[in-house]
C-alpha cells in the first residue's frame, strides 16, 4: 500500500514537472522571439547614423507593427496573470505583488480568523453563564 501511494506521487511530481517543462521551453521561446524583435529593431537603428526627417511607409509599417505586436503580448499577459495593482494602479490599497488569484486564500484566512474569534467569544460567554449559576 505504501508503495502504490509512494508510486502515486512520484508521479505526479513527474507529471507537475514534465508541465513546468513545457511551460519552461514555451517560456523561452517567447523570450527568443521577443529578443529577435529587439535585435531586428537595434540592426534598424544601428543602420541609421544620422536620424531622417521622413520615416518611409515600409519603416512606419513596420514599427506600426512591432507596436501591435508588443501591445497584444501585453494584453495576453495582463489577461494571464491579471493584478490589481496594474489595473488600480493608483487606488490600490493592496500590496504591488497581490494577484486576483490570492484573493480567495485572504478571503479564507480572513474567515477562519473571524470564525475562530466568535467562537472564543461563544466559549467566553458559556463559561461566564456557567459560572453565575
Amino acid at each position: 500500500m505504501e508503495q502504490d501511494i509512494l508510486e502515486k506521487v512520484l508521479k505526479e511530481i513527474l507529471q507537475e514537472l514534465k508541465q513546468q517543462n513545457e511551460g519552461m521551453a514555451e517560456l523561452n521561446q517567447k523570450v527568443e522571439q521577443q529578443t529577435q524583435k529587439v535585435q531586428k529593431l537595434e540592426d534598424m537603428v544601428s543602420q541609421r547614423t544620422m536620424p531622417s526627417l521622413h520615416i518611409s511607409s515600409e519603416q512606419a509599417s513596420e514599427i506600426r507593427e512591432a507596436l501591435v505586436e508588443h501591445f497584444k503580448s501585453i494584453q495576453e499577459e495582463i489577461a494571464r496573470r491579471p493584478s490589481t495593482a496594474f489595473i488600480h494602479k493608483y487606488y490600490s490599497v493592496l500590496p504591488v505583488s497581490f494577484r486576483v488569484e490570492h484573493f480567495p486564500m485572504v478571503v479564507n484566512t480572513t474567515m477562519k480568523w473571524i470564525l475562530a474569534t466568535i467562537s472564543l467569544f461563544f466559549v467566553m460567554w458559556l463559561i461566564v453563564h456557567m459560572v453565575d449559576r
